[in-house]
């Protein structure tokens, strides 16, 4: 596809969007977009132009409670940001970071503009997924023995805990335990000799085998 066809459809996509959101002016700061309430903030080197915002539009904007758009190449670009009172929001996508924003992202010097968002509009899907986020999650048969009542509760008291660390405890060392090598120790009994009857006794070194004369001992003898 060639530049120009590229061109082409990305005009005929302008003109269908265009058709989709309407934009109302009030005044010089104030304007709707679809019967929502939006207010200019922010117009540097005139960049707030209706016709485009309402081409670049999107559904997807309408949650954010203050878009920007900046120009680049001939091109609008837009961007939304949350309010900073709002804790579940990004903290690279709060109002404070606006700035930041045009300083790292955007084309030196250029023109923008900031909206602020006076009915914010959260879609379905994202709302139902915060909520899911924030509730624990519990199976629906779980959820219906804890109602009727057939769940029971653990032990919170000291005994019990201390009962459970024990046999955790007792469970590691035996598994740990029977990876190991076991070694056992074998004693055996010796007679000593009584002190007198030592006197009398002497080292003999003596082989074991004739065959094998190499291998030598020491045994004790009397004389």
């Amino acid at each position: 596809m060639d530049r120009e066809k590229m061109k082409q459809l990305i005009a005929e996509r302008q003109e269908q969007r265009a058709d989709i959101f309407k934009i109302e002016r009030e005044d010089e700061t104030a304007f709707t977009i679809n019967g929502h309430q939006y207010q200019l903030v922010a117009n540097y080197r005139d960049a707030f132009d209706p016709d485009k915002l309402g081409e670049r539009f999107s559904t997807i904007l309408s949650k954010y409670d203050y878009i920007v758009g900046d120009w680049g190449f001939e091109q609008l670009r837009l961007k939304g940001f949350y309010a900073s009172s709002n804790n579940n929001a990004p903290k690279g996508q709060l109002v404070d970071t606006i700035q930041d924003y045009l300083y790292e992202y955007c084309n030196f010097g250029c023109a923008y503009f900031v909206i602020q968002n006076l009915d914010v509009r959260v879609p379905k899907n994202e709302h139902n997924n915060h909520r899911n986020r924030s509730r624990p999650h519990t199976s629906k048969q779980t959820q219906h023995k804890r109602n009727s009542g057939q769940v029971k509760t653990k032990d919170s008291s000291p005994s019990s805990k201390n009962q459970a660390h024990n046999n955790q405890r007792h469970k590691n060392k035996k598994s740990s335990n029977s990876n190991e090598p076991q070694i056992r120790e074998r004693k055996t009994k010796v007679n000593p000799v009584p002190i007198e009857q030592r006197k009398s006794q002497t080292a003999v070194r003596t082989s074991s085998s004739k065959d094998h004369p190499a291998n030598q001992r020491f045994v004790i003898r009397h004389k």
